[in-house]
């Protein structure tokens, strides 16, 4: 099973003081490699009088809970989540 990177715990960090500082916002990209829209999560920056979107999350367009699966208490391997959880 895969470790989480320390850049993705970095993204994570910078998710968390977004949030904190209301920071964050929605927005509608264009996924150039997909070919088709895509709704980020970016954290807001300021940088002089401009303001910085830097992306941190795609939104799921799909059913999360068929798509994603949690690791196993174990360690190894994933098991599938229950809807309505």
């Amino acid at each position: 099973m895969a470790k989480i990177s320390d850049a993705h715990k970095a993204n994570f960090d910078t998710l968390q003081r977004a949030g904190r500082e209301n920071n964050l916002a929605a927005l509608d990209c264009y996924d150039t490699v997909e070919k088709k829209s895509v709704v980020l999560v970016v954290a807001m920056q300021k940088q002089g009088d401009e303001i910085e979107m830097v992306p941190l999350a795609v939104m799921v367009d799909c059913n999360p809970y068929e798509r994603y699966a949690p690791p196993k208490a174990d360690g190894e391997g994933y098991e599938p989540m229950e809807a309505g959880l």
